[in-house]
């Protein structure tokens, strides 16, 4: 802590199963850090002024993923997406919207290009 905040390395733990281990400043996520949603995903990478920003990976609770880009907490940028199908889509986001990239399929998979 520092002058009453969050200020530093810690954990934050809720009620609801949310949980943040990683840097704070100034009461807010900022820096490296994982964080577990109360809906199953897990991100573990950059954070800036309580958003994801900056590179970091997002895990889903249906075994896909994506590694990549974040900016005030969406994909923004350079990223890969991974579907539990193991169909691996690289390419660019803006603003959490996909607006370029190809895909390759696992063995016995459909590949994509969009």
């Amino acid at each position: 802590f520092l002058h009453g905040s969050k200020h530093g390395v810690g954990i934050y733990k809720s009620g609801t199963g949310v949980q943040y281990e990683g840097q704070f400043r100034h009461d807010k996520m900022d820096g490296e850090g994982c964080y577990t949603f109360s809906d199953g995903r897990y991100y573990c990478g950059q954070w800036q002024a309580g958003f994801m920003a900056g590179v970091g990976r997002m895990d889903f609770p249906d075994g896909s993923c994506y590694e990549g880009s974040y900016d005030r907490g969406v994909k923004h940028g350079s990223g890969v997406f991974t579907t539990t199908a193991g169909v691996v889509i690289a390419g660019q986001w803006c603003r959490g919207k996909m607006v370029g990239g190809e895909g390759a399929a696992a063995a016995g998979a459909g590949g994509a290009k969009g």
